[in-house]
């Protein structure tokens, strides 16, 4: 156990360094030139800017570390990105179950897979969300990120047996998801899922590609305000 914790901190350490640097998401180009903000790549049309792209979850190479979605966002603007299953009526899978897109509790896991996904935590990428949880990413470097969390549920003052309490589905036909935001710092518009990463170089998606996997597609819109 000692080795195990040794060797999965380190590996943490290692990925966020890596990722901080660059290693994971690159800088890209449109028909124009480099992204800049002279050349954000949104679509224009009777005064309002956005795009939209496919986000494919059971992508195992590169692109599942850091998706770029051709957008730049300048510092000091105000910005939107709304997430929306497509098609509407497929959940999205988890380790083979249905889950949110804003990630999945443990809890809602076969039993057996429970204590795997605790021991499993330190490979997480983004340790305070829960596993498939969808992350923004600012800029190639850094860590300047954004969380796309889903409404918490209603409780009350009983925090141990709340009134008319119960775990919430996957809901069957709609799973919007998105948010306002005013951009901290320069840089294109990454996304990423929070799934379980290696360190080590050429083996980063070696879990999610042999183990476990995620499926599910979503189209999401960035617009400019």
């Amino acid at each position: 156990m000692i080795l195990y914790g040794a060797f999965a901190v380190s590996n943490h350490l290692l990925f966020n360094i890596r990722d901080s640097f660059g290693s994971f998401c690159k800088h890209t180009t449109n028909e124009k030139a480099p992204l800049n903000a002279g050349n954000p790549g949104f679509e224009c049309e009777a005064g309002k800017c956005s795009k939209t792209i496919m986000f494919d979850s059971s992508l195992t190479d590169d692109r599942s570390l850091c998706l770029p979605t051709g957008v730049f966002a300048e510092r000091g603007k105000r910005y939107s990105i709304n997430i929306h299953r497509y098609p509407e009526r497929e959940k999205w899978k988890f380790w083979d179950e249905p889950s949110f897109m804003s990630g999945q509790p443990i809890s809602r896991l076969a039993w057996w897979k429970q204590p795997l996904m605790a021991m499993m935590l330190p490979f997480r990428r983004t340790l305070d969300r829960p596993w498939s949880s969808f992350i923004v990413r600012y800029g190639p470097t850094g860590t300047e990120e954004s969380f796309l969390d889903c409404a918490p549920p209603p409780l009350d003052d009983d925090l141990v047996h709340a009134q008319d309490y119960k775990a919430e589905d996957v809901p069957e036909d709609k799973e919007p998801l998105g948010e306002d935001w005013r951009a901290t710092r320069d840089g294109e518009i990454y996304l990423y899922l929070n799934k379980p990463v290696l360190g080590i170089w050429c083996l980063e998606t070696w879990i999610s590609k042999y183990l476990i996997s995620n499926e599910g597609t979503a189209l999401v819109t960035i617009e400019k305000r």
